[in-house]
Order: structure tokens, then sequence, then C-alpha cells
């Protein structure tokens, strides 16, 4: 990954787990797979990602109507570090 680039922390598993706790059943990822058209790799891609992973809006689109949430519930984008400093280091005097 380069570390240019934001990256995607995805919160697929803990959205899973919620619906899994609300549906009283295990749900697996073919489940998941057969019901939004999201193939099982991609799916097992954003589950288990380590912030390299970025998805189209479509699969972004599918999975939020699957799990009831907003992009902001399934993702959360981390910048680059320092990337806010830089802005708010600057003192013009």
């Amino acid at each position: 990954m380069c570390k240019d680039n934001p990256m995607i922390q995805f919160h697929f598993r803990q959205l899973l787990e919620d619906k899994e706790f609300k549906e009283k059943r295990s749900i697996l990822i073919f489940e998941i797979a057969e019901k939004t058209g999201i193939s099982r790799v991609t799916i097992s891609k954003i589950a288990h990602s380590k912030g390299d992973y970025k998805p189209n809006a479509e699969i972004i689109e599918k999975l939020c109507l699957y799990f009831e949430c907003t992009p902001n519930d399934l993702m959360t984008i981390i910048p680059e570090e320092g990337e806010g400093r830089k802005k708010k280091g600057k003192k013009n005097n």
C-alpha cells in the first residue's frame, strides 16, 4: 500500500455480528454473496481488510442495503498520518 493514500477501516465484522445477534442466527459469507450479488472473494477481502482494499461505490451501496446502514457505519477513512498536521501546523505571522 502506498503511504500517500488514506486507509479504509471496515466495520464489516461488527455489522455482521450485530445482524446475527438481531436475527438470532449465524450468517455465512456465502449467504451475503447470494443476497447482494457481491462475490464471496470480494466480501472476504472486505471482512479481512487491513486498510488496503478499496471497493467501488456499487459494492458499498449493496453492503449498506444488506446491513441497513450508511457508508459511515460500514467504513471509516483513516487519513495519512500527519496529513492533518500539515494544514494545522502552519502559522502565518
